[in-house]
């Protein structure tokens, strides 16, 4: 794709998030497309681009690129160098401390759904079960973030939401990273027991929190987590 076509592409987004949200200002919306961006890798992890470079991609002020992009720094999702700024880099480090947190977090999430789950919270769980039976990456992806967050959502703690939505864009980045990585590396298909073991291992987490189980929820978050960082050294030996 020319870098015409890019920014062409990127004014139209604009131009379709201004539609559906008409009231919120433009730097927010700005903000919202390079989010996307960045978390599908669309902008690349250290890629650098500068404020005017910006400016005339999206189509709008310097003022508008550099308020939104505070907001982005403040995300963690971009960092700034001197007058140029830099799509945060994925390290391995991030992918082990976000599952450390997770590890720790998850279970806890998991316990107090069970303990307070409504009719309508159960559903929204299926849903994304559900959904988690695509083999499209993309869908996956958006699938297995939801379920977890729906879990969060459950627990009735707006703590612990907030905190999974802090750490959402991370999490969805270096997902989305790690699997684009292995499906152009032709390790999709080797990956597929796996993706098989995370089905299950959601299924079997809705299960206890069904029952309220709170105690057998929290185990399974736990260890469903912890093989997540397995998994991830695991493909690198690919």
């Amino acid at each position: 794709m020319s870098q015409h076509d890019v920014y062409r592409d990127r004014s139209r987004e604009i131009e379709l998030l201004q539609k559906k949200n008409p009231m919120m200002p433009l730097y927010m919306v700005v903000r919202e497309c390079l989010k996307r961006e960045i978390i599908s890798c669309r902008l690349v992890p250290g890629e650098r681009f500068k404020e005017l470079e910006l400016s005339q991609a999206c189509g709008v002020s310097r003022t508008t690129i550099r308020n939104a992009v505070d907001i982005l720094v403040r995300d963690g999702l971009v960092e700034l160098s001197g007058r140029s700024m830099r799509v945060v880099p994925l390290t391995r480090a991030q992918y082990t401390q976000l599952h450390e947190f997770r590890r720790r977090i998850d279970p806890i999430a998991a316990s107090l759904a069970a303990d307070r789950y409504t009719k309508e919270d159960l559903d929204v769980m299926r849903r994304f079960i559900a959904e988690c039976a695509s083999d499209d990456a993309e869908t996956f992806l958006e699938a297995d973030s939801n379920f977890h967050r729906a879990i969060y959502a459950a627990s009735g703690n707006m703590f612990l939401l907030k905190a999974y939505d802090q750490i959402d864009p991370s999490r969805r980045r270096i997902n989305y990273y790690s699997v684009v990585s292995i499906s152009e590396s032709g390790l999709w298909d080797f990956s597929k027991d796996k993706r098989d073991r995370m089905r299950a291992e959601h299924k079997a987490i809705f299960d206890a929190i069904k029952r309220s189980d709170t105690k057998t929820a929290a185990e399974l978050s736990e260890k469903h987590v912890g093989s997540l960082l397995f998994d991830f050294d695991s493909y690198n030996k690919h």
